[in-house]
């Protein structure tokens, strides 16, 4: 018996199987089926989906033979066939082949000698394991048996590709789940900081106009109007943040706005020039109805008419 050779890459192969999280896993029906339809086309007993692993070889998929063992890898035939990761391995009688003639599985039990097994390769080039099947006799495939054992082996490697992209998929569902938790608990906490200033601005505004209203000029009434005003939007703005830093929140600001309603009155900062708030304004009657928050347009277009 010859003990086969390792690839020349075989530490990127390595790398690339375990990135799969293939090895070590628990039979499912999507590869159980395509072994068993390679075994009833290739008319063979025994049809497997392998892996090689650094020492042994791992059974994705078995049929005919029990799925739990993990041979040596030296004692395997498909530690042999992925050294030419582009062509099918046909071993028509492993009696008579000098890698496989002193070969356990096939001196003793099970009694292998028919083999033929195609590489699973990855889309980088990396030979994985094998799609093959055995029997206990010699024998040949044909062409179309040939070709199909081809076409279900692409099949196996469309699977592993899948997996792949789901387990990705999932992972990154998991960390922007992580991420929206901890945004949700920084609102929260930040929301309290920042409400409780725009209150106290706005409560010490209502006292100051009510305790000091015969002394105050309609110039100074004005800006305690405004700077009250600026409390209350930033208390509804904060409001708005908080609910859109819930998995909800985008559904519960949004609402239908007309924004010939939100008056350019309702902009105003006493910085801002007139000409500013009246292009603004106009600019809104022309757009109507749109889907947004009310708040958010507001603060758009003072960030926009602000100078």
């Amino acid at each position: 018996m010859i003990y086969p050779e390792k690839p020349e890459n075989e530490a990127e192969r390595l790398e690339a199987l375990v990135a799969y999280d293939i090895l070590n896993t628990l039979p499912e029906k999507e590869y159980d089926d395509i072994t068993k339809l390679a075994s009833f086309i290739c008319d063979t007993p025994i049809s497997l989906i392998t892996f090689v692993d650094r020492e042994t070889e791992f059974r994705k998929s078995a049929h005919g033979l029990p799925q739990s063992a993990t041979p040596n890898r030296n004692e395997t035939f498909c530690a042999h066939a992925i050294l030419t990761p582009s062509d099918m391995t046909i071993v028509p009688d492993a009696r008579l082949d000098k890698r496989f003639e002193d070969n356990p599985a096939v001196k003793g039990n099970p009694g292998f000698v028919f083999y033929a097994g195609m590489p699973l390769v990855t889309s980088d080039g990396f030979p994985l394991g094998m799609l093959c099947v055995i029997d206990y006799q010699p024998k040949q495939l044909s062409e179309n048996q040939f070709e199909a054992l081809q076409s279900l082996s692409v099949q196996v490697v469309r699977l592993l590709e899948l997996r792949k992209s789901v387990q990705l998929l999932e992972a990154s569902q998991k960390k922007l789940e992580d991420y929206a938790e901890q945004m949700k608990a920084f609102a929260h906490l930040a929301s309290h900081d920042l409400k409780e200033p725009a209150r106290m601005v706005n409560s010490f505004m209502i006292k100051l106009e009510n305790n000091y209203a015969g002394q105050l000029d309609e110039k100074a009434k004005r800006y305690i109007h405004f700077a009250a005003d600026g409390a209350r939007r930033m208390s509804t703005l904060i409001d708005d943040l908080l609910a859109y830093s819930t998995s909800e929140g985008l559904s519960k600001i949004q609402e239908k706005v007309n924004v010939e309603d939100v008056s350019y009155t309702h902009m105003t900062l006493p910085t801002t020039p007139y000409v500013y708030i009246s292009v603004v304004a106009e600019h809104l009657k022309k757009v109507k109805i749109i889907n947004y928050s009310s708040t958010t347009i507001i603060y758009k277009y003072i960030n926009m008419t602000s100078i």
